[in-house]
């Protein structure tokens, strides 16, 4: 990479530069991110000290726009003062909205990319054509024509850090957080949420769902059956294992819910590996769910698993019993194997073993004990 020395009060910058002498986008990128990373401030002494006002502060910088926004294509000179501070002003697209693009230009077949163009992405140009990519990966035609005409489009920006993506029904919006927009998993996730809402067509347990579990482990499990590799949603550390030595439920570790969602990915694409799209994707979410890991997802529900929930609403639906389990060496129906090694979970299957006489329900407190390995950065997607 080439680089430009550029003078700014009294300050000596070394700013990226390519061959038609504008800065770089991913130079633009990568300087705010590490400027709205920044926490540390070093005090007269040399030592430094954390500063709880700086969390998020990207995030603040890209929703309140400045007085002086810089185009999105700029020198090294024009650049100066916010490469300095990037608090000192915006760059269009960068740490303020631009307008939304429409561009499909190198993105599949005729059909595809007038499919594609009607959603309008506001993003950078590196950013749009990676959504635009996923969506082509993920969703047929039909689909994407369906998220055209509910006039549905994408926003990819520096989010918070309660989610990692949105869906809002009323505004028919997907929010993706741009650190998370390169994967496939995020804006699978968000956009199957939009066609379980939109999709008039969608019937039975396809379809949106008001009851908060429900909706997002089916969501989960579409997302699944359509990524091309496992998506380590952060739903996965919501799911109940039971422990067989302490005989209790619990919460995963982070290896036991890694492996869940390995398990789930190969269940819902058939093995194959590669993922599934459109009727495929759905018929394997309808015959496969109740048998997941993801089934068991307890969210907003006061512990009650989302199988369990789902058994009075649709038809065909089994419940998983929270007894403890007769064995941990008995396989799930389906072919599923048993979920994770020592401690194991319950298979996803109707047990209804014999409680020890005088023993109680052993509710669960937490998500993970303090002295075990904390969850990693896995964020949850959010509706």
């Amino acid at each position: 990479m080439k680089y430009e020395t550029v003078k700014h009060r009294g300050r000596t910058l070394r700013i990226p530069v390519d061959d038609d002498g504008y800065v770089p986008q991913d130079a633009l990128l990568g300087r705010f991110e590490e400027w709205a990373d920044k926490r540390d401030h070093i005090q007269a002494d040399g030592s430094t000290r954390h500063d709880p006002r700086q969390s998020s502060r990207g995030w603040k910088d890209y929703t309140h726009r400045s007085e002086t926004v810089l185009p999105a294509k700029v020198t090294p000179k024009q650049a100066a003062l916010w490469w300095h501070n990037p608090g000192n002003c915006d760059i269009e697209g960068i740490d303020t909205p631009g307008r939304p693009k429409r561009n499909t230009q190198g993105h599949g077949t005729k059909a595809q990319r007038a499919a594609l163009a009607k959603i309008p992405v506001t993003a950078i140009e590196l950013e749009e054509a990676t959504v635009r990519r996923n969506l082509l990966q993920s969703f047929t035609n039909d689909e994407l024509t369906r998220l055209g005409k509910a006039r549905v489009k994408i926003h990819v920006y520096p989010r918070t850090h309660t989610a990692v993506g949105t869906y809002e029904s009323r505004r028919n919006l997907v929010t993706v957080d741009r650190k998370h927009s390169i994967p496939q998993t995020t804006i699978t996730h968000e956009v199957v949420h939009a066609l379980r809402d939109k999709d008039r067509s969608r019937r039975g347990i396809l379809a949106k769902s008001n009851i908060p579990g429900i909706e997002e482990s089916l969501t989960v499990a579409e997302q699944e059956a359509r990524n091309d590799s496992p998506g380590f949603s952060g739903y996965y550390w919501d799911i109940t294992v039971f422990d067989e030595k302490t005989r209790r439920w619990r919460g995963p570790t982070n290896k036991e819910a890694k492996r869940m969602a390995e398990e789930d990915h190969k269940l819902f694409t058939g093995g194959r590996g590669k993922g599934l799209r459109g009727a495929a994707a759905m018929e394997s979410v309808s015959s496969n769910w109740s048998k997941s890991h993801i089934a068991r997802l307890s969210y907003k529900s006061k512990g009650k698993m989302a199988v369990n929930q789902a058994t009075g609403i649709y038809l065909g639906i089994e419940p998983v019993s929270k007894a403890q389990p007769r064995t941990s060496k008995k396989k799930a129906a389906g072919g599923v194997s048993v979920p994770v090694s020592r401690p194991t979970a319950v298979a996803a299957e109707k047990r209804v073993p014999k409680r020890v006489k005088g023993q109680k329900t052993v509710k669960r407190t937490s998500k993970l004990a303090s002295n075990k390995t904390s969850k990693p950065k896995v964020m949850r997607t959010a509706r």
